[in-house]
C-alpha cells in the first residue's frame, strides 16, 4: 500500500500555448519519499493544468492523466524534472518476506533525479495516445545495478463519459 499527498502550483503560462507547474509530493508505504517538480506542457491543449501529471508517476502504476470528463481534441510536447528524497523502496529493500536480492538502506542513494519527455495526441472521441521517454538517477550505490535507468513507453488511452 502507498499514501500519497501533493500539492500542484500553476507557476505560468507563456505565449498562451506553455505552461508550467510545480509538485510537492510526499508519501508512505511500499515507496515512502518526498519530491518536488517542475513540469512544462506546450502546444494546442484545451484541458486545464492540474488534469495532467506526470510527476505524480512511480513505477508506471498510472498513465499520468487526470480525467476531467471533457474530450477535445488536443497535441502537445510536456517534459519535467524532479528531485526526489527517498527514505524507504519495498522494491529493493524488501517487505514482509525474505528475498534474496535486497540492499540495506545504506547501499542506496537517498537523493535521485528524474526527467520525462512526452508527446500527446488526443482525439475529442475520447482516445488518446501518448508517447513518453523517461530517465531515473541510480537509487543502488554499487555494483551492477548502479546504474541510470531510461525507458519509454506508449500509453494508449479511452477516455467514458
Amino acid at each position: 500500500a502507498r499514501y500519497t499527498v501533493a500539492r500542484q502550483h500553476h507557476v505560468a503560462t507563456l505565449f498562451d500555448n506553455l505552461e508550467i507547474k510545480s509538485t510537492v509530493q510526499g508519501s508512505v508505504g511500499y515507496l515512502t519519499e518526498a519530491s518536488w517538480s517542475l513540469s512544462v506542457r506546450g502546444g494546442d491543449y484545451h484541458t486545464a493544468w492540474s488534469s495532467f501529471n506526470p510527476e505524480l508517476v512511480s513505477y508506471g502504476e498510472k498513465s499520468s492523466y487526470t480525467n476531467s470528463g471533457i474530450s477535445v481534441d488536443e497535441h502537445y510536447f510536456w517534459g519535467g524534472v524532479s528531485v526526489k528524497a527517498r527514505a524507504y523502496n519495498a522494491f529493493l529493500q524488501g517487505q514482509f518476506r525474505d528475498s534474496e536480492v535486497t540492499f540495506e538502506r545504506s547501499e542506496l542513494r537517498s537523493v535521485m533525479l528524474e526527467a520525462w519527455l512526452g508527446y500527446t495526441v488526443a482525439f475529442a472521441e475520447g482516445y488518446r495516445i501518448s508517447y513518453v521517454v523517461r530517465g531515473h538517477s541510480s537509487e543502488i550505490k554499487q555494483g551492477p545495478g548502479d546504474r541510470n535507468l531510461l525507458w519509454g513507453g506508449l500509453i494508449l488511452a479511452r477516455t467514458f463519459r
